[in-house]
């Protein structure tokens, strides 16, 4: 406790001392103290401003202890969001967004993210699982099956042209 006492006053002084933080995330890390770790992470966020791969990698472990630990699902969602503009082809960012949105019931704004996802996929298999997922989506939540078939034209087009689901989804809409 003492120690962290100290290197507060020094990152109080100095907040973007770049040894305090480390010290304060160690300390905070190691005694569990989640909601300091998380203020100290928000500081380190705005010191690595000139170094995008580690703070992409500081909001990351800011979004993950946000939505586990402290279940702060605004605040996670701030974070994820925050990765996708430091690095835009994050698929665990782009997970968990799709997570977030499908909880909250966002459903354009899930079309969008899944969209990213089935371009992003590098196996033709889950390609096509994420494009019937948002095809559904087009369909039972926003209710606009036109879409959901031209979602589903592009799956069996582009990505699974034997996808049975696909084939039947399309002749139902049909």
């Amino acid at each position: 406790p003492r120690a962290a006492e100290r290197w507060e006053e020094v990152a109080r002084l100095d907040p973007g001392d770049a040894r305090a933080l480390e010290a304060l995330t160690t300390l905070y890390t190691e005694s569990e103290k989640l909601p300091e770790l998380a203020r100290i992470l928000d500081l380190q966020v705005e010191r690595l401003s000139a170094e995008p791969a580690q703070q992409a990698e500081c909001v990351r472990r800011l979004a993950l202890l946000a939505e586990g630990p402290l279940n702060d699902r605004p605040r996670a969602q701030k974070y994820w969001e925050t990765l996708l503009e430091l690095a835009p082809g994050d698929g665990e960012a782009l997970e968990a967004l799709s997570r977030i949105y499908e909880n909250d019931g966002d459903w354009a704004t899930l079309i969008r993210i899944l969209e990213r996802r089935v371009a992003l996929a590098t196996e033709p298999a889950r390609a096509a699982e994420l494009a019937l997922l948002r095809a559904q989506v087009l369909d039972e939540q926003l209710q606009n099956p036109t879409e959901a078939a031209a979602a589903l034209e592009h799956l069996l087009g582009e990505l699974d042209p034997r996808n049975l689901t696909a084939n039947q989804r399309l002749r139902a809409l049909y």
